[in-house]
């Protein structure tokens, strides 16, 4: 992406607000990549983040007339608004009583052939050096949250924490989650 000069968003976002949709074109076409790539990096390459892209255009354009620019850009209001709707995909789609097979490591069951079971016990072993490697808040939240199915509102209600620290937590765990697991794999 070539870089913009100070201000030139400011007059397509001018346009955008009057409901200019040739402007609203050149925006996407300026950032649309990179809001995507930025989805992509919370939620992996796919359909989710294609879905959390989306949903950042449609809001832009459903908040045009209030959008608010940094140095004249539209990325910075982008990208954070990108943020806010992978992490809300990564709720809904994991919910408040998520388990570790909602972090997608499709575990075998116990009478699955030895090997598999092996490729378990392993990967727990990794799950559990991750947990271990977490604060003392971040791994009372996973085990209580994730592990346990505890509802957040009680989780939070002990330690203290807003209900939104709480879901901003998991979400944060589960992306490094998802990662750790999916680096592991790779080798």
């Amino acid at each position: 992406m070539i870089a913009q000069p100070p201000g030139m968003d400011s007059a397509l976002l001018a346009k955008i607000a009057k409901g200019d949709r040739q402007a609203f074109r050149e925006i996407y076409d300026r950032y649309g990549h990179s809001v995507y790539i930025y989805a992509s990096s919370i939620l992996g390459r796919g359909s989710n983040a294609e879905d959390a892209a989306q949903e950042t255009w449609t809001t832009f354009w459903k908040s045009r007339k209030t959008v608010e620019m940094r140095n004249g850009s539209a990325l910075p209001w982008l990208l954070v608004t990108a943020r806010h709707k992978s992490l809300h995909l990564l709720d809904e789609k994991y919910g408040q009583h998520s388990s570790l097979e909602d972090f997608e490591l499709r575990l075998p069951h116990s009478h699955d052939e030895p090997s598999r079971e092996a490729e378990r016990n392993e990967l727990q072993r990794f799950i559990d050096g991750l947990v271990l490697e977490m604060t003392e808040t971040d791994r009372t939240i996973f085990n209580r949250c994730i592990r346990d199915g505890e509802s957040y509102d009680s989780v939070s209600r002990e330690l203290g924490l807003a209900g939104g620290a709480i879901k901003h937590r998991i979400s944060r765990i589960r992306i490094r989650m998802r990662n750790a697991i999916a680096m592991q794999g790779e080798r």
